[in-house]
């Protein structure tokens, strides 16, 4: 397998985003487009969620995913995040009929949850270890909500994920949130965008960059070394 940087500023369509897992009755109702500078993902169903993903390989660890996102449609619990330490798979469009077969991709992952809750942000993260049969990921939390303060939650975010052999890091605008000191999927490659929708149909989101590049010297956190 080849490992590779992978950096996207959505300017051109042919960098292979894709829904590559869902838990919607129908794969037609996760829709994705480059508009411009952006790509924005949907979900046009409530209760459901879906990855998608270019299926390119992260480099070898240690390395950083930054993704900088918006909400677009501003309903209440509908969410975005990054989806990472996934698994390839013998097939990769997986709609809630098949969500329960291990041999697909995604099948396990970590999860950044992002929600939008009015007039601030929240965010969790997860380890999803299986999926049910509607598609649902069971997982386990290994960091409880906490809100994101001092930001306005119609702007554009940019979040980071440092991936290293022992534990992964958090951070939003440049702020360290947080370490977790879990190595379960650590060496699994695939990564992409979450994008979730709660009780309110069209979950709608905007993105301007997605970059997965090894981390030097250069751009190590000042956290690193923070408990």
């Amino acid at each position: 397998m080849q490992f590779l940087t992978f950096l996207d500023d959505f300017n051109y369509s042919s960098t292979g985003w894709a829904p590559r897992r869902t838990s919607a009755p129908d794969i037609s109702l996760m829709k994705i487009a480059y508009t411009g500078h952006e790509l924005e993902t949907l979900v046009a169903d409530k209760f459901d969620f879906a990855i998608f993903s270019p299926m390119v390989p992260a480099p070898a660890i240690p390395y950083r995913i930054r993704m900088m996102s918006r909400v677009i449609h501003k309903v209440n619990e509908t969410s975005y995040g990054i989806a990472f330490g996934g698994n390839g798979g013998t097939f990769c469009r997986i709609e809630r009929d098949n969500a329960a077969d291990p041999d697909g991709c995604f099948s396990h992952y970590y999860r950044l949850n992002v929600i939008w809750a009015g007039n601030y942000l929240k965010y969790n993260v997860s380890r999803v270890d299986s999926h049910g049969d509607r598609g649902e990921g069971i997982s386990e939390e290994l960091r409880g909500f906490s809100n994101v303060d001092g930001r306005d939650p119609a702007d554009w975010q940019t979040w980071d994920i440092w991936v290293y052999e022992d534990r992964f890091g958090l951070s939003v605008n440049g702020e360290f949130m947080a370490w977790i000191y879990d190595t379960t999927y650590l060496n699994d490659p695939y990564y992409g965008i979450f994008s979730s929708t709660y009780e309110y149909n069209n979950a709608h989101f905007q993105h301007t960059l997605y970059y997965v590049e090894p981390i030097t010297p250069e751009m190590s956190p000042t956290f690193q070394t923070a408990e």
